[in-house]
């Protein structure tokens, strides 16, 4: 299926294919990649006028001085731009490249009821599952978190306790992960 957008600038809807040619700048990997649009559909937002939100989603080491920069050259926060970001950590980073410009900082979205559990009964069993959630990148260190695993499974061996590790993401570091968990003889049990 293709993708396509309507616009009604003119007063008729108009098909218009879903295609913004990006360019990308991006400072570390590790940070914030600031990706600027172009293209028939990001022209006709901006011509309109249309208040702009724009988040921050990671720790800045270097960032706020590339904000400083692009706010001057292309003068980007003079528009309608609300400035917000993940935690008060990264607001206060954003803040401090782009001075004179609020940055919020959105609530985390996390529910704590909805992941209360009930208590089970106690339970006989001797099995213990690990789940994490990560992006398999060197920051958040994947290859790490399967070296412990493996560690524990030696240490717990002949013990009757049954391990298990589910990695839930991807990223550049898979294929290292996935060999490292092949190396180590523990792909059975992750």
């Amino acid at each position: 299926t293709e993708t396509v957008t309507y616009s009604y600038l003119d007063g008729a809807a108009t098909e218009l294919p879903l295609t913004i040619e990006m360019g990308a700048a991006s400072i570390d990997p590790d940070q914030v990649v600031v990706t600027l649009g172009t293209g028939e559909i990001a022209d006709e937002l901006r011509s309109l006028g249309l208040p702009a939100l724009v988040t921050f989603h990671s720790v800045m080491k270097t960032m706020p001085r590339f904000l400083a920069l692009s706010d001057r050259v292309l003068g980007w926060t003079d528009k309608s731009v609300t400035l917000t970001a993940v935690s008060g950590l990264v607001a206060g980073q954003a803040a401090s490249g782009l001075p004179g410009n609020a940055v919020g900082t959105l609530p985390n979205g996390f529910d704590e009821a909805f992941w209360r559990a009930t208590p089970a009964p106690p339970s006989q069993s001797r099995t213990l599952r690990i789940v994490s959630a990560l992006r398999l990148q060197p920051r958040k260190r994947p290859l790490a978190l399967v070296e412990i695993f493996a560690e524990t499974v030696r240490l717990t061996s002949g013990k009757g306790i049954e391990l298990s590790l589910t990695m839930a993401g991807d990223g550049p570091l898979r294929g290292a992960v996935e060999h490292r968990v092949a190396s180590l003889g523990i792909a059975g049990k992750v």
